[in-house]
């Protein structure tokens, strides 16, 4: 029983729940969960009868996901429809149900004249703690409210009866506080928020005094280029709750899967082209697919406030960088400043992890590592030689231009058969050098593989929001054209630190060649102007760790830096 005063008087029968609190500052509620005998039905049905006259603003009945009282919840709410002068309100929560099972509910809701609905995400039954939670149809309340929405509705403000025939009024109730939707487009069709206090720790920027060595002790483990536009800033750190990075670590996990669904996708379809993905590169990329060649690593950009759900911005799938900054230069960072505390970070342990399985898998136990002439680069490939060193791999680095042809197989400068190569030089641009042709013709292992090439192309954006229209991480995104979007961020295909991004809106003049439209999502601005992008890897196919980067706007650029995070004691 939630109960805050007796003396509420209730006017009129079958009332929406924005009526109610509009009308009166103090409200009471009683709340029922569904019994699970015929006897005890009757029972409580009786006690319901008898609480009619102390006049409850509404009441409300709980729903037992993956479970028998799923049913009795329906009927329970429909019988004190009918029979009471009780104004009903149904929980419905997000889990263990897909789209299909979504529309039915709400639609028999509708047909049984029921206008008030609680939206909750919900928590796993215990017997049902396997549960794929990437096959419900949402993660969050509010992803079920957008639905709704989204089903008719002419405009936000509208009531959500306009979209649902007989009319199903939802109500947004998420049970995580930090996931509260302030958005206005949304709170227009909303009632209320009813949170669950007392779980609330949003990411937050916490400003510190660097260590006295920390230019030495960072260039101890191989960060020299940390005085470019000052990179490496330990003045300051983020913190997040337990609570926040659970929910990355899920995120991350999840939106892997959906990006090899995705991939799959895109090779069963032949949706190449929209992808910037040319001809000649097909072969190779279903020839490294059905040859489930390695894949060791990639790294998701997040745009993240503890308060919305984690969005995705891209996936750096090819040849994601700041690796040795997240894996090694914030950990000792931890160990130095805050000894006792812990940090989203196993991704050097898992590295070497991931080598150590691909061992069977390889063309031989000699691997290749390239790149272009460059610090941060060569740093980054060295570092990763040695992850797979403590592997037990042997490993030789060289410039990407040492790559040679012999006429019959890919070598080095001292003519070594290159039979596995990591490279970090990305696929688009490989496939524009005149020696591809004769990567379809061996066998050599390349990694990262090229079907990474499909979700290296921002193109990935637009079928991740087909497949999943209403997964809570994926935003709206299009190619061609930014089609209903009010604002958005135009993309090239193929891009790096921000060039050629353009932040825009309805009315502005874009470029629909080569490019993809997100909807723009509000990085939170934290202390002096710095927007904070999370990038959350995945190594082997699972989370391994975030790193942050900030910038001085809403585009991550070349002139980021990188900030250490922790998580709250």
């Amino acid at each position: 029983m939630r109960c805050a005063c007796l003396n509420h008087e209730r006017r009129g029968k079958l009332m929406h729940i924005r009526d109610i609190f509009s009308s009166h500052e103090t409200t009471f509620s009683f709340e029922f969960f569904p019994p699970k005998t015929d006897e005890a039905w009757e029972e409580l049905f009786t006690t319901i009868s008898r609480l009619q006259e102390l006049h409850p603003s509404f009441v409300s009945v709980t729903y037992g996901a993956g479970g028998s009282t799923r049913e009795r919840t329906h009927d329970l709410i429909v019988r004190i429809h009918k029979e009471t002068n009780l104004t009903a309100v149904s929980h419905l929560t997000c889990v263990c149900h897909t789209l299909q099972e979504m529309e039915a509910i709400l639609d028999r809701y509708a047909a049984s004249g029921i206008e008030n609905i609680l939206a909750l995400g919900g928590d796993l039954p215990k017997n049902m703690a396997g549960h794929d939670r990437g096959k419900d149809a949402f993660r969050y309340a509010d992803g079920l409210v957008e639905f709704g929405l989204q089903r008719g509705l002419d405009h936000p403000a509208a009531d959500l009866a306009a979209g649902l025939d007989q009319g199903v009024h939802v109500l947004d109730v998420h049970d995580a506080t930090r996931r509260l939707r302030v958005n206005s487009s949304q709170c227009g069709a909303l009632d209320f928020f009813a949170p669950r206090l007392g779980r609330f720790l949003a990411m937050r920027r916490v400003a510190i005094q660097p260590r006295p060595d920390y230019r030495s002790r960072i260039e101890q483990v191989c960060l020299t280029w940390h005085d470019k536009d000052d990179y490496w800033n330990e003045r300051c750190y983020y913190e997040f709750s337990r609570r926040e990075i659970d929910e990355l670590e899920a995120v991350t996990n999840d939106l892997e899967a959906r990006c090899l669904e995705a991939a799959e996708f895109v090779i069963d379809h032949k949706r190449y082209q929209e992808l910037g993905i040319p001809e000649h590169a097909v072969p190779l990329i279903e020839k490294s697919w059905e040859g489930d060649w390695p894949s060791i690593y990639g790294r998701f950009d997040l745009a993240c406030d503890g308060i919305h759900p984690p969005k995705l911005l891209e996936y750096n799938a090819d040849t994601p960088t700041s690796l040795l900054e997240a894996a090694v230069v914030q950990w000792y960072w931890l160990q130095d400043v805050f000894p006792s505390s812990d940090q989203f970070n196993s991704i050097h342990e898992r590295l070497v992890a991931k080598w150590r399985e691909l061992i069977p898998y390889l063309n031989g136990g000699l691997v290749h590592f390239s790149s272009i002439d460059d610090v941060e680069d060569g740093v980054t490939i060295t570092y990763m030689a040695d992850t797979a060193v403590q592997a037990g791999i042997d490993t030789r680095t060289m410039p990407i231009d040492e790559v040679g042809w012999n006429g019959s197989e890919f070598v080095d400068s001292e003519e070594v058969a290159i039979r596995n190569l990591f490279k970090l030089y990305p696929w688009e641009f490989m496939a524009n050098e005149a020696f591809f042709e004769h990567l379809i013709m061996t066998e050599t292992y390349w990694i990262e593989p090229p079907w990474k090439m499909i979700l290296s192309s921002k193109g990935i954006l637009p079928i991740l929001h087909e497949m999943f229209p209403y997964h809570p991480n994926i935003l709206p995104a299009f190619k061609g054209s930014p089609h209903n979007l009010d604002r958005f961020v135009q993309k090239p295909l193929f891009s790096r630190e921000g060039q050629g991004v353009r932040i825009l809106r309805r009315g502005d003049a874009v470029d629909s060649e080569n490019t993809v439209f997100q909807q723009f999502v509000d990085v939170p601005a934290f202390e002096g102007n710095r927007y904070p992008i999370i990038g959350s890897w995945v190594i082997g196919g699972e989370a391994g760790g975030i790193g942050i980067r900030e910038s001085a706007g809403p585009i991550t650029n070349n002139l980021s830096q990188f900030v250490p995070h922790r998580i709250a004691d």
